[in-house]
């Protein structure tokens, strides 16, 4: 069943413009709007991509931004024009691209469910602070049909860093309830993506009321939400590290992303990956544990070469499944 609160949804997107520009005043700053890549990039020490970075993008992708109202199978067919099928069935479709950047490789799948509950947070081994478990391995578990690694974690416990996931909700029940820094990226049951500003403190409690399902944590910066793109430091905008991400054109409507090859080569930058997802009509997307635990299963595949060579066993994933709950 989908819970959802649209008002506290709305106090949210509000209460987030407002107390970031109440901020940025006190400062002594003058406000920069995410829909302004060259006002934001004067903010002293935060970047954004430029126009010009935008404009590369879109030509070297050419996908127009997809209707959010559109059904399963009007995005399957418009998806099908312009794309070669990786996996379809009746409820799932993705399709997956390799692409060569400036000496960087990285591999995009789109995917497209018929239900919400098909995207969902898996544990290692179905535990929470359980034994890591590698994605081929969840893969195989859970039945899923595609898998990326997720959360920043601690080897110690086996669990997601407190420092990048402060609350935790999985399976709409609160893991872990303290509040929110703004590392948290919230998949809601209505199949949308969202992440808390820094300065908005949720309780898991919170979360729960606003439709939260589930969350990962990341200690990446967030690149796009609301439709707006995100600025990030200056000292971390253009460091290349091999890297998983996640970008929602739309509830249903998803891209995955991994970065790089062996050895830590060929690695994607924040700025990149911000004007890839930009690029593909994302209203949201983010960067989450990357390096070595970087890895993409589709099919019971592994899409891409690990950075140290094989997977790495990580605390929790992002599943795609085909069966609706």
């Amino acid at each position: 069943m989908i819970r959802e609160n649209k008002l506290l949804i709305y106090i949210r997107k509000t209460a987030t413009i407002f107390i970031t520009v109440s901020m940025l005043t006190v400062l002594g700053m003058e406000p920069a709007y995410a829909t302004d890549p060259d006002t934001l990039g004067r903010n002293s020490g935060y970047v954004v991509i430029s126009e010009e970075e935008i404009a590369f993008y879109k030509g070297m992708f050419g996908f127009s931004k997809a209707g959010h109202l559109e059904s399963f199978e009007e995005k399957v067919e418009r998806s099908r024009q312009v794309e070669a099928t990786t996996y379809e069935s009746e409820n799932t479709y993705i399709s997956t691209e390799q692409t060569h950047l400036d000496g960087a490789s990285f591999i995009t799948a789109h995917v497209i469910i018929r239900d919400p509950s098909q995207i969902f947070v898996e544990y290692a081994n179905g535990e929470f602070g359980g034994e890591r478990e590698r994605p081929t391995d969840c893969a195989e578990r859970t039945g899923s049909v595609l898998v990326i690694n997720g959360s920043y974690f601690d080897y110690g416990t086996g669990e997601a860093m407190y420092a990048v996931a402060p609350v935790i909700l999985h399976d709409e029940e609160i893991v872990r309830n303290g509040v929110t820094n703004g590392s948290e990226v919230c998949i809601l049951s209505d199949g949308s993506f969202f992440s808390p500003h820094p300065g908005m403190f949720f309780s898991g409690d919170t979360l729960y009321e606003m439709g939260v399902k589930s969350n990962v944590g990341t200690a990446d910066p967030l690149l796009i939400q609301d439709g707006n793109l995100e600025s990030f430091p200056a000292g971390v905008a253009e460091n290349v590290y091999p890297r998983t991400a996640v970008g929602m054109v739309s509830p249903g409507e998803y891209y995955f992303l991994v970065a790089g090859s062996g050895n830590y080569k060929g690695g994607l930058s924040y700025k990149q990956m911000q004007g890839i997802f930009y690029a593909l009509g994302c209203e949201y997307a983010r960067s989450l544990d990357g390096g070595g635990s970087s890895a993409m299963v589709i099919d019971g595949n592994l899409m891409n070469t690990p950075a140290e060579g094989s997977e790495r066993a990580v605390v929790d994933f992002i599943c795609i499944s085909d069966h609706i709950e």
